[in-house]
């Protein structure tokens, strides 16, 4: 008769046991805002195609999915890639020179994490590492009308195959030990910037020195599945 007790505490406690050992994670997040600290719009919201988008895109124009393998308890290492692509519509309208009216970008960060607990759900992160993003972004340098009603923009493309440093600092909730649920600010810089043609033309014809971008700092928002 013990020998069965044990046998049912045993199974019992089993999936307990797993979970708290569990070392990898899956994330689903979203990027619900960016600042590129050059007067671009923060919210994915005013570019042409958000009518025929769910939600209207505010999700859906910054979504990625992002690993991560725990080496310690309190630290470990993540692997994400990102897509963000949005237009922006204001900058057509009111025909601003020297603004982004287009951007689309893979990005692809490689990280190490750290955790605080406060409690036993409630964590603080923060982390480092890497970031290479892929893309191009279309600035617009002059307007013009070529019929009567119909305007023209002149754009030049950045194209980024460019490299950065990353970091993050962020919040963590576990209301189960599969489940996690985080937000997190993350600043990247880029230290290497690939298309100097580009940026060289900009800065030289056009008078324009911002671009292509340097800096992008974002809101993450968050699920990730613990196993």
């Amino acid at each position: 008769m013990s020998k069965l007790k044990l046998i049912i505490l045993g199974a019992l406690c089993a999936p307990s046991i797993l979970l708290a050992q569990s070392k990898n994670r899956i994330t689903i997040q979203t990027s619900l805002i960016h600042c590129f600290f050059d007067n671009s719009p923060l919210m994915n919201l005013k570019y042409p195609s958000k009518d025929i988008k769910p939600l209207k895109g505010i999700l859906l124009s910054s979504v990625g999915l992002c690993y991560s393998r725990n080496i310690k308890p309190d630290f470990q290492l993540s692997f994400e890639a990102m897509y963000f692509y949005v237009g922006y519509r204001k900058a057509i309208i009111e025909e601003i020179n020297g603004q982004a009216i287009s951007r689309g970008y893979l990005t692809f960060n490689l990280t190490a994490d750290k955790f605080i607990n406060f409690s036993k759900k409630n964590y603080f992160t923060y982390g480092a590492g890497l970031g290479y993003r892929h893309g191009d972004e279309s600035i617009g340098v002059a307007y013009g009308e070529i019929a009567p009603g119909i305007n023209e923009v002149l754009v030049e493309l950045c194209k980024r195959r460019d490299l950065g440093i990353t970091g993050f600092a962020g919040y963590e909730y576990r209301p189960y030990s599969f489940l996690s649920l985080f937000a997190k600010i993350d600043f990247l810089g880029m230290i290497y910037i690939n298309d100097k043609i580009a940026r060289n033309r900009l800065r030289d014809y056009y008078g324009i020195s911002k671009y292509p971008s340097h800096f992008d700092l974002s809101l993450k928002l968050g699920i990730g599945f613990n196993f």
